[in-house]
């Protein structure tokens, strides 16, 4: 019986890559991995570098920001731009978060 050697192919196609955990990522940035400007945000187990914010966005998340605060008065803290830890997977950073 003849038994065809495994190609390169066939390894890759095996190949996952590594799922990071929130607790992981969370060391890694502690630990100083990361460069403090990195806007990284890591989603379901992988880390993304997220693109630099444009002076538009930025407008709108202050016009935003400002329009939830009025309709909401103190009840609400409006919190822009910080992170948002959901499921062990994941932590993003939200624009807005009522």
């Amino acid at each position: 019986m003849h038994h065809r050697s495994e190609t390169v192919a066939d390894h890759q196609a095996r190949r996952e890559p590594h799922r990071w955990s929130r607790a992981e990522y969370e060391r890694m940035a502690e630990a100083g991995v990361f460069e403090p400007s990195a806007r990284l945000e890591l989603i379901d187990g992988e880390i993304l570098a997220m693109p630099p914010q444009s002076t538009r966005h930025f407008t709108a998340i202050q016009l935003a920001e400002a329009a939830l605060s009025r309709a909401f008065g103190t009840s609400y803290h409006i919190r822009p731009q910080g992170p948002l830890a959901v499921p062990t997977a994941m932590v993003r950073v939200a624009d807005l978060l009522p």
